[in-house]
């Protein structure tokens, strides 16, 4: 290798036949747990025709040591090489749990344990061979799963697991090894972008070893898609591989030497690749390798000696654009000056090449090299004729303005191409069958002798006059978009050019547009030469030559031959010969040559296999024909419909359909005058102008909310009969493969018993589409699978589907499809969903219940098969399918039902496989009797208005009553207050009691103040309820001039403005009244506290009097007192002077009396001062009780009243909460606490 010139050595030390390489600890741990991966070491198994070689040796850790060591003395690095998630095989056997299902070879990427098992693997082995300066590693990546009996990447990518788990892995991996001292990631190309997808993100440091382009079923991405995504590729073409065991796969020397590390398999030229690798792959190591690889060593020396001497040491890996690639002097210079001067400038080109009024004549190279043009300005060049073979598939638009020697253009492999023509006086031939432009100018192209618009879009054509094309012979319009009703300008034009036609004489010609007149192939079974008879004379133009199996290594490319031609079959002339050719050439023969036989032949005798189509040039046809027109269509907008509110049920659904006998041509032809008319394609007129079927009405309201008609019934589900199969003898409407004598009808026939009697599929997966008698909501089903046949013949994924509900495919569309058209829906996944599915089965009898969530009205079904078996015997065997259905409906049939018996608007969409076809909206008015039920409702709306004012201006002068008595009975407080005050001072024998009568006072005073505060609430009240009276009168006049001028848009905003305005009136002759009330009771409380105050003060003068009488009674004691004294003494000088005691007697029995009668009368006066006193106190009380119930129940008012000012047309509130500054509400006047009362007061209208 070192002497050959070639750097690194891949390494390749694990796959399905065997793990090779040993490190002194061969634990690795996950999450999950610790593995010890020492049993897998060894020999593998054999599959796939390939063999381990029966040694189970391997290298240890000090071997390969060594190993590295030589390799980095004679400067080759070496590049390890494990295999991850697939070609595991080896290392699987010992963990059959974590692969994946079906697979021998790969780990189960859904697993979170089996993807951590072999990250810990990578992780464990970069880690060693980073530590030993490795630069690469190789984690594979590729041919995952490919055990399956299909195609493994195939499978995931299209159940998903490629993007949502293989991707992730994928950069998981190489994260993982560029972590280890920043070593580089390599992979083979089958999972990088598959499908050609550039949607999915990965890590574009990881270079792509580039072995294969795929094949049928296995869609890689080409070389050119990665090296635009920006991937280093490594030439690993498979044609190139040396494979131990296999002769067909041994490169041999010859061809190493031929190698171009610039072409890649698959046909892409990649201009800097990153490398080059040559493969020796020990598929079969017991025929080769058991000699520890001496005689594979020299067996390939010469090969990789050839192989190296193709490698550049110094090359200049950016060619310069030259003639070789736009031999035309003036495209060239273009495409330097516009692209760029290197050759790897020119495939990511996108955009305009602009070459107008250039000397441009040849676009040889345009094709080939700007893949990514899409524009391309053409004007006044020198261009004679234009073929669809010379531009990119891409191309968008072309300017052709001025192009005046231009002849000939021919573009029908370009529908979506947009043409300018103007100026190009001298074409004559102009071929532009299946474009989907729509209008054409023909005015300048009066040379036109073949003119051909078939099958296209064109529905409009501007011409000169129609006398002016003398030069027509074949002019095709079939099936195009023209309206050629006699007044259309088409139709004018073509009655002009039928005439011409009808009248000139026209000689045959040969078409000069080529096409395939025969084919043939060439096969080393066959001989070397092959003869293919055309059956007629013809003129011969091209033999396209392809190579189709010269990957698979079998087979070589036929880069030799010579081509003959006879008209007789018996002399023949050379008409060409091919010495170096590639995979896919096409033969260019001499102008002129014509025959009937051709003779290819292998001139290199070399094993190969081509396929031949042959291209000549037929009689060309003559005539105008334009039959067969389907033309361009449009109809009436429709219009916003307005319903009036009469609780009428309509089907919106009639709505479109009318909208559709509305068709006219774009030139304004109504259909019905089409009716009869030769050249129209009657078929397509009946289809265009019905509506479809499966349309969707989605009706929602302005909020967006989904619309129910209110007096549609509701669906029953009923119950679910499980006694009747209602599968049997269900129709089949198409399946994949199967087997004759095993077809899909008896998975419905009721008969189970039998192996035979089954269906039998070919292939890992499957399909049966069939229909029931009519739609059903099923809801339990039964199969049965490989009934009296092997256990790994069991049926294991499959599943019960039907059509995409949100798809493109409605049940009505499907069961009006042709059988082919059906067979394209049902074998297309994209059109199923599941109802219920099945994984991992192992069970001969399988019984299931479709869950709720996924209950579904439905005819057709498809049984689906996601893996036939859990072997790999891929047939899948299916005995019998039944399934039992529920008695009732799922749903009712709304679609498009809506009842006018709301007033409002509704927006209204039309929809077809998830795409809107139209919209409208529907708008619900006042019916007439609304209109009368409105006007009494303003009437009635005006008159509550005025009530409410009445009211609110009583309660408006009951409050400024209030308020003065309130004022009189704060003032009369007062004066009591201070009277108290002056009785205290005055009362000097009983100070304690004037104290409790001045503060009874104070308190009094305090209550009547509250109660002039509630009453100014009150006030404020009624004034707010005036207002409000004022704005519902307003409110109520706007709707009853609205009324009265009959508008019904007017009226809808009359009855919101009569219904706001009977609320508003309503509230305010709530609040009105409750201002009254307030009002009421503060004048209630004032009269009270002023009572009070009047009781108090009379109490205080009794009591100032009782005390005074009681002065006088202790004063008229005192002096009964001093009588008895002087009684005393009367009667003790009564023994000395009888005359003068009695005397002193009567005066003492008088003064006695006296002052009996004295003590009476103070105690009279003092219990009539209690009395007084008892009876000011309660008198207070009241009072206060009654200042605090009006109070309260004021504040109740204001605050009901506050809240209903929220409404339509209401002054905003006045008043403050305990937030805003305002009282607690446990507080008093003044914020002191005061115990709350509520009283409830009923009225009519609330409360």
């Amino acid at each position: 290798m070192s002497r050959e010139g070639l750097d690194m050595m891949q390494l390749y030390v694990s796959d399905n036949q065997g793990f090779r390489f040993a490190l002194d600890d061969m634990t690795v741990t996950t999450e999950f747990g610790t593995y010890d991966l020492t049993n897998s070491l060894g020999d593998g198994y054999v599959g796939d025709n390939k063999y381990p070689d029966g040694s189970n040796q391997y290298l240890t850790q000090a071997e390969m040591d060594d190993i590295i060591s030589y390799a980095n003395s004679k400067g080759i690095e070496l590049v390890p090489a494990l295999n991850v998630p697939g070609h595991m095989g080896a290392i699987l056997e010992e963990f059959p749990d974590l692969r994946y299902t079906g697979s021998k070879s790969s780990i189960d990427l859904t697993s979170d344990e089996a993807k951590a098992f072999a990250k810990a693997i990578v992780e464990k082995y970069a880690a060693y061979f980073a530590s030993k300066g490795c630069k690469h590693f190789n984690f594979g990546a590729d041919e995952f799963a490919n055990d399956l009996g299909s195609m493994g990447f195939e499978v995931i990518y299209q159940n998903g697991i490629y993007k949502e788990h293989f991707v992730p892995f994928f950069n998981d991996v190489a994260a993982i090894i560029k972590d280890n001292k920043g070593m580089t990631p390599r992979a083979f190309n089958d999972g990088v972008l598959y499908n050609n997808d550039t949607t999915v993100e990965m890590d574009q440091d990881v270079q792509v070893c580039y072995w294969s382009s795929g094949w049928g079923g296995y869609n890689l991405a080409s070389a050119t898609t990665l090296n635009n995504a920006g991937f280093e590729l490594i030439n690993t073409n498979q044609g190139y591989y040396w494979v131990l065991g296999n002769a067909d796969w041994q490169v041999s020397v010859k061809k190493a030497g031929e190698f171009d590390c610039t072409e890649f398999e698959g046909g892409d030229t990649i201009f800097n690749p990153a490398g080059a690798m040559l493969c020796v792959w020990c598929d079969n190591g017991a025929a080769d390798g058991l000699d520890e690889g001496a005689g594979v060593a020299e067996k390939i020396a010469d090969v990789i000696k050839a192989f190296g001497s193709t490698l550049p040491e110094v090359r200049n890996m950016e060619p310069l654009v030259d003639e070789t690639y736009f031999p035309d002097a003036a495209l060239r210079q273009a495409v330097i000056s516009q692209v760029g001067p290197y050759v790897t400038d020119l495939s990511g080109f996108t955009g305009v090449l602009d070459c107008k009024n250039t000397e441009v004549k040849d676009l040889t190279g345009i094709a080939q090299y700007l893949p990514g043009l899409t524009g391309l300005n053409l004007t006044g060049t020198k261009v004679t004729k234009l073929t669809s073979d010379m531009l990119p598939t891409g191309l968008e638009t072309l300017n052709l303005t001025n192009c005046r020697e231009l002849t000939f253009v021919e573009l029908e492999d370009h529908p979506n191409l947009q043409v300018d023509f103007t100026g190009c006086v001298n074409v004559e031939n102009l071929y532009l069958s299946g474009t989907n432009m729509t209008e054409l100018d023909i005015s300048a192209m009066t040379m036109l002798h073949n003119f051909v618009i078939s099958n296209s879009q064109i529905s409009k054509i501007t011409a000169a006059s129609p006398s002016a094309y003398t030069n027509a012979y074949y002019w095709n319009w079939q099936n195009a978009k023209l309206d050629l009703s006699s007044g259309t300008k088409e139709g004018k034009l073509k009655d002009g050019v039928e005439s011409y036609f009808n009248t000139a004489d026209l000689e045959e010609e040969i078409n000069p547009v080529a096409s395939q007149v025969g084919s043939g192939y060439l096969s080393y079974w066959g001989g070397n030469s092959t003869t293919i008879d055309l059956n007629r004379v013809v003129p011969l133009s091209t033999i396209q030559v392809s190579n189709p199996y010269a990957d698979w290594g079998y087979y070589e490319v036929l880069t030799k031959m010579t081509v003959e031609v006879s008209i007789d079959g018996t002399s023949y002339t050379v008409a060409a010969e091919v010495t170096d050719a590639t995979a896919d050439y096409t033969v260019a023969l001499p102008e002129g040559t014509r025959a009937q036989y051709i003779r290819i032949t292998n001139t290199d005798e070399i094993d190969c296999y081509a396929r031949f189509t042959v291209y000549g040039h037929e009689v060309a046809p003559m005539g105008f024909t334009y039959s067969g027109q389907q033309p361009a269509l449009v109809r009436e907008e429709m219009s916003d419909v307005i319903y009036e509110r009469n609780g009428q049920q309509y089907q919106l659904l009639d709505l479109l359909s009318d909208s559709y006998k509305t068709f006219k041509t774009v030139r304004g032809t109504p259909v019905a005058d089409l009716e009869g008319e030769s050249w129209v394609d009657e078929a397509y007129l009946t289809s265009a102008t019905t509506m479809p079927k499966g349309v969707k009405v989605v009706i929602t309201d302005e909020d967006g909310e989904i619309y129910v008609p209110s007096s549609v019934e509701k669906p029953d589900l009923g119950t679910l009969d499980e006694t009747t199969n209602v599968a049997l003898n269900a129709s089949v409407q198409g399946q994949s493969a199967q087997y004759s004598g095993e077809e899909a009808y008896h998975l419905f026939d009721g008969i189970i018993t039998g192996s035979s009697n089954k269906w039998c599929g070919r292939g890992a997966t499957g399909w049966v589409g069939f229909t029931l008698p009519e739609s059903m909501v099923v809801g339990k089903w039964h199969s049965v699978h490989a009934k009296g046949e092997l256990e790994s013949y069991i049926t294991q994924d499959f599943s019960l589907q039907v059509l995409d509900p949100n798809g493109s495919v409605t049940e009505e569309d499907f069961l009006a499809m042709s059988s082919s058209e059906k067979n394209s829906v049902m074998s297309n996944n994209s059109y199923w969903i599941d109802l219920d599915a099945v994984t991992g089965n192992l069970d001969v009898d399988v019984t299931r219940e479709i869950p709720q969530e996924n209950l579904v009205q439905a005819q057709v079904y498809r049984l689906y098969v996601g893996k036939s078996t859990a072997g790999n015997d891929n047939n899948v065997r299916i005995n019998e399918l039944e399934l039992y259905a529920y008695t009732g409906k799922l749903v009712a049939d709304t679609n498009g039902v809506f009842v006018a018996d709301e007033i409002g608007t509704w927006n209204v969409s039309y929809q077809k496989g998830g795409q809107e076809l139209e919209s409208i909206q529907v708008r619900v008015r006042l019916s007439d009797q609304d209109l009368v039920d409105l006007s009494q409702a303003v009437e009635s709306a005006k008159n509550d208005a005025e009530a409410a004012k009445a009211a609110a201006e009583a309660a408006q002068e009951k409050a400024e009553t209030a308020q003065e008595a309130a004022e009189a009975a704060r003032k009369e407080a007062i004066a009591a207050e201070e009277a108290a005050r002056k009785a205290a001072e005055e009362a000097g024998t009983n100070r304690d009691a004037a104290e409790a009568a001045k503060d009874k006072a104070q308190e009094a005073a305090e209550k009547a103040e509250a109660a002039e505060k509630a009453a100014e609430t009150a006030r404020d009240e009624a004034k707010a309820a005036q207002d409000a009276a004022k704005i519902a009168q307003d409110a109520a006049q706007e709707a009853a001039e609205a009324a009265e001028k009959s508008n019904r848009e007017a009226a809808m905003r009359a009855a919101e403005a009569a219904g706001s305005a009977k609320a508003a009136a309503s509230k305010a002759a709530d609040a009105a009244t409750s201002a009254a009330a307030a009002a009421a009771s503060a004048e209630v409380a004032a009269s009270s506290a002023a009572q009070a105050a009047n009781a108090m003060h009379e109490a205080q003068k009794a009591q100032a009097a009782a005390e005074d009488a009681q002065e006088q009674a202790e004063r008229a004691r005192d002096q009964a007192k001093e009588a008895r004294e002087k009684a005393d003494e009367a009667a003790q000088s009564a023994a000395e002077n009888k005359e003068a005691a009695e005397k002193a007697a009567e005066e003492a029995k008088a003064a006695q009396e006296a002052a009996e009668a004295a003590e009476a009368a103070a105690a009279d006066a003092q219990s009539a001062a209690e009395a007084a006193r008892n009876a000011a106190e309660q008198s207070n009380r009241e009072a206060a009780a009654s200042a605090a119930q009006a109070a309260d129940y004021a504040k109740q008012m204001a605050e009901t009243y506050a809240e209903s000012r929220g409404c339509r047309g209401c002054p905003e509130g006045r008043g403050r909460g305990p937030e805003e500054g305002g009282r607690g509400a446990e507080e008093g006047p003044g914020g002191r606490p005061h115990r709350r009362q509520v009283q409830r007061h009923h009225r009519a209208g609330g409360h």
